[in-house]
């Protein structure tokens, strides 16, 4: 199997862990967890959030993100592995990539957390192991740095997929390009709002690499509310600037009965060369209302009013 043949295998299996609903779709879906496990964590908490995973799985999804950021999350993952049949599901997480020391040091301590990552969660391999929101990739690139103790990972069984997560799109594409990544995870950056990772999806897919999309609700924008009731920083250009545009989207959206989180939920999943999107839960009722929207009907006539209000829109 050459190069292009190995690294196209995440895109090839990954509709076998796509969510099966209920009702007989099945939808390129997943959950991430980075709102699992923020707080303090007693056995009593555990076992709720984990309780989510489960409540998840039941409900037919088989893909579950994590990170050794967020929290005790990866604990929570583990508890709810522990119920599971370990090969039914895909299994993500991430590591961050010390950059203030040398390439060296930071092997050695990217090394001690993938230990660290497999033993909270209980399992002996990762399906996907990504670097997680690196500045710079200096030491994940460096000679025998930390992209090559991934590799000799990857060669020993322990992970499977080697992947980069972050919103910066110009290290995506040096990772799409690089040869030895299989997949790349952008956030926040493919809604009906703001489309921009648009050309590198189609980038990265077009390259044999999986593209993993996160954050379709942008943190609470498209989530149901009106959006500028929501609460943001206030002084961030770009962050008024999407609150506008998702406000602007509400107001469509009401004219024609769609809610605005059935579209921002479904609106990446019509994008064929998006192999997976990830929604974060926080709660069970987050479980059955984001299916229940994945499965909602909207009618394409309104896909094509999206499409033509945003093709409108000032672009930055």
């Amino acid at each position: 199997m050459d190069m292009a043949e190995e690294r196209g295998q995440f895109k090839q299996t990954i509709s076998r862990y796509w969510l099966r609903t209920a009702g007989g779709n099945r939808i390129p879906y997943g959950v991430g967890c980075a709102w699992l496990g923020r707080g303090a964590m007693d056995a009593e908490t555990m076992d709720l959030e984990a309780a989510v995973l489960k409540l998840a799985y039941d409900s037919g999804v088989r893909y579950f993100d994590t990170s050794v950021a967020y929290g005790e999350s990866e604990r929570i993952v583990g508890h709810f592995l522990a119920q599971v049949p370990r090969e039914s599901v895909f299994l993500a997480s991430k590591v961050r990539v010390r950059e203030d020391v040398t390439a060296k040091e930071a092997v050695v301590l990217a090394k001690l957390s993938l230990e660290q990552s497999l033993a909270r969660m209980r399992t002996d391999y990762l399906d996907l192991y990504q670097v997680h929101d690196p500045n710079v990739l200096a030491n994940v690139l460096a000679e025998n740095g930390v992209l090559h103790m991934l590799l000799e990972a990857k060669e020993r069984g322990v992970i499977r997929n080697i992947g980069l997560a972050t919103r910066q799109h110009d290290l995506l594409a040096v990772a799409a390009n690089h040869g030895q990544f299989d997949t790349i995870l952008t956030y926040s950056d493919y809604t009906p709002v703001d489309p921009s990772a648009a050309s590198l999806i189609a980038e990265a897919s077009g390259l044999g690499l999986g593209v993993i999309n996160a954050s379709p609700l942008l943190t609470g924008l498209l989530c149901g509310p009106p959006p500028m009731e929501v609460e943001i920083p206030r002084g961030v250009p770009e962050l008024e600037l999407r609150q506008k545009r998702a406000s602007e989207l509400y107001e469509l959206c009401a004219a024609n009965g769609v809610s605005i989180t059935d579209a921002a939920l479904q609106f990446p999943a019509r994008q064929s060369q998006i192999d997976i999107t990830l929604s974060g839960p926080s709660r069970a009722a987050d479980v059955t209302n984001t299916i229940a929207s994945l499965e909602r009907s909207i009618p394409e006539s309104f896909w094509r009013q999206v499409e033509q209000w945003y093709n409108q829109l000032p672009q930055k």
